[in-house]
């Protein structure tokens, strides 16, 4: 598991790192050039072998936590285009996109198969 909270990298910094389940930090992401989303994903996502992303720091940070959680306003960041963006390529590169629910215990492993288990599947 990889938790990368911010919507920046550093090329090639987790050359040779592996992680099924990225919780990805997509703040800001929206408001970037697709060029910029696209090399984000492959740095980040597709670079250690993601089967599933959780997007993280999404969420407006100047609203109260106890209250339901509400995007970051604009002109600070496009969560529908973000959203779009990882939809897309989840669907394009087989990798799971889920928002976790707030407040609840999650395994984020779960359903993921085994790479073991993979061969087994006709």
């Amino acid at each position: 598991m990889l938790i990368h909270s911010s919507a920046g990298f550093e090329k090639d910094a987790l050359q040779g790192q592996h992680a099924d389940v990225v919780f990805l930090g997509i703040g800001t992401l929206g408001t970037q050039p697709k060029e910029f989303q696209e090399t984000y994903w492959k740095e980040v996502v597709a670079r250690v072998g993601a089967r599933r992303v959780i997007p993280i720091h999404w969420d407006n940070f100047f609203l109260p936590l106890d209250q339901p959680l509400q995007a970051g306003p604009r002109p600070f960041d496009n969560i529908e285009n973000s959203m779009q963006f990882l939809l897309d390529k989840g669907k394009q590169e087989k990798v799971d996109i889920r928002l976790a629910p707030v407040w609840v215990v999650i395994d984020p492993f779960f359903g993921l198969i085994k790479p073991a288990e993979m061969s087994n599947l006709k």
